[in-house]
């Protein structure tokens, strides 16, 4: 195994950088996303209206009556649920990106080589070790 000689202090230090960095990226990356999306949220309003506007129309031509207002309440009572939940998976993402941090950061602080362990932890220790060089 190939063990640079740095400091475990900067080599923590480095490491957190590169994950704070990696994370940055991928925010910035989907900031990107909704930036670009906004500006052209009008014109799939307007696409949306017309489409809801044709709907009723085409099932009038075919010779059935539609209850427009009841369509109007049915999706003024979907659009909270549909807001709920995609606030829920962007807060579920921010917590799992918190805590993937603190995990790295507990990974990295928490093992200290330079303690000599006895019995069952050394044996333990030894046969993760082989298993994970085996991989």
């Amino acid at each position: 195994m190939l063990r640079l000689k740095i400091p475990r202090a900067i080599a923590i230090t480095i490491t957190l950088i590169i994950v704070l960095i990696i994370l940055a990226v991928l925010f910035l990356a989907v900031s990107q996303a909704i930036h670009s999306i906004l500006p052209t949220a009008g014109r799939y309003s307007n696409s949306f209206v017309e489409l809801i506007e044709l709907v009723p129309q085409k099932i009038e031509a075919w010779g059935l009556s539609i209850n427009q207002d009841e369509i109007v309440g049915t999706l003024q009572q979907r659009i909270p649920s549909f807001i709920t939940g995609a606030l829920g998976t962007a807060f579920g993402l921010l917590s799992s990106i918190i805590l993937f941090t603190i995990c790295v950061i507990f990974l990295l602080v928490g093992r200290n080589s330079h303690i000599i362990h006895k019995y069952i932890y050394t044996d333990i220790d030894q046969q993760i070790r082989r298993y994970i060089i085996i991989k």
